[in-house]
């Protein structure tokens, strides 16, 4: 009986122990519960300040969002009225500076006028621009560049126009050119025959340089009236060399050296002969003169 007393007492102690512990531990469970309420309490708090900041933002935001709508389109309208301001204000000089944008062309146009009139002209002021309306007569007028060669330039008139006694000369039938101003003496003839003489000594067919000038100034002068020309090349010593079909001595540098008289002689305008043209030649002169004016060439 003791025992079982004893067994019992030893059980009721331990329930009393395992009883304090059960305690204990639901007290603790209880703390650990109280300070779990006390961090949601203060995490809702968080959350709550949050949200308000969060709306305060939104708030903000929609202040911000409409107060650059109403600057940009203040400065987009800003800026237009700008822009139209520097139209009205620019435009007249934009259109002065177009004016007299237009008025230096037109004058760079009439100083390139007056330049290309200018380069038509030589030294002493004789044009060589072409002349429009100005009326030719049909005949022929002889041009030579030496007083003294009056006599052989008659004696070749009358030799060379022996048969073409339909051609008409100018008045005088020749006219001695020495210098340039002399040029605007010429009758107005619709055909010139321009002599030239080599120099005695000139083996390679140079002249002077100053009577070249003269000659070529003459030339264009001739061709600017619309007028027809003939050159004769004479003196030539190598001319007695020619072919049978020959007009001129191609190895004369005075024909070589201008483009002028390249292009007469192309077209059978260039003769050259030492003191006296040969028959084939001369038949060939006198056709050229009765096509140029336009006469009729007499049956055989």
């Amino acid at each position: 009986m003791a025992n079982r007393l004893q067994l019992l007492e030893m059980a009721f102690k331990d329930q009393v122990v395992a009883r304090l512990s059960i305690e204990r531990e639901v007290s603790n469970q209880s703390y650990v519960n109280l300070l779990l309420d006390k961090k949601l309490a203060a995490f809702h708090e968080r959350l709550d300040n949050m949200n308000m900041k969060y709306r305060l933002l939104e708030r903000r935001l929609d202040e911000i969002s409409s107060r650059l709508y109403s600057d940009e389109s203040l400065g987009f309208l800003v800026i237009v009225l700008i822009i139209i301001e520097v139209i009205v204000r620019v435009k007249p000089q934009v259109q002065l500076l177009q004016s007299k944008l237009a008025d230096r062309k037109v004058e760079k146009k009439d100083e390139k006028s007056e330049k290309d009139s200018d380069k038509m002209k030589n030294g002493n002021g004789v044009n060589y621009s072409p002349k429009h309306g100005l009326t030719l007569k049909n005949e022929l007028c002889v041009i030579v560049f030496k007083k003294d060669n009056n006599n052989i330039i008659s004696t070749f008139i009358d030799v060379t126009l022996k048969n073409l006694e339909d051609v008409k000369l100018t008045v005088p039938s020749h006219y001695v050119i020495e210098k340039h101003e002399m040029l605007r003496q010429l009758p107005r003839a619709k055909l010139y025959l321009v002599v030239t003489e080599l120099e005695e000594k000139s083996t390679f067919g140079f002249c002077r340089q100053t009577n070249s000038d003269m000659q070529i100034s003459t030339i264009r002068f001739v061709k600017s009236l619309g007028a027809q020309v003939i050159v004769l090349v004479a003196n030539d010593e190598n001319s007695k060399k020619l072919t049978a079909h020959s007009l001129y001595n191609t190895s004369l540098r005075f024909v070589q050296s201008h483009d002028i008289l390249q292009d007469l002689a192309t077209n059978g305008r260039v003769f050259s002969m030492w003191r006296e043209l040969s028959s084939h030649q001369m038949g060939h002169f006198r056709k050229t003169i009765r096509n140029v004016l336009g006469l009729k060439i007499p049956n055989r």
